[in-house]
């Protein structure tokens, strides 16, 4: 089996360590609360405002 040399194992271990300061520094030290957000689908977004719905509503539903 192939040995890998200090020098190699160093370097690996040091990555690794990297890697997992980096992603607890990333995601620990960020994390915080969900906020609310509203989502309004992208096409239907004009559709939503107070003047226009009503009128959208009656022309989708049908009602005369």
């Amino acid at each position: 089996m192939y040995q890998l040399s200090q020098t190699t194992k160093r370097i690996l271990g040091a990555v690794a360590a990297l890697w997992v300061i980096g992603f607890f520094a990333i995601f620990g030290l960020n994390w915080r609360p969900l906020e609310r957000v509203e989502v309004v689908h992208w096409a239907n977004g004009h559709m939503m405002t107070e003047k226009l719905f009503p009128e959208f509503a009656k022309k989708f539903n049908n009602d005369d």
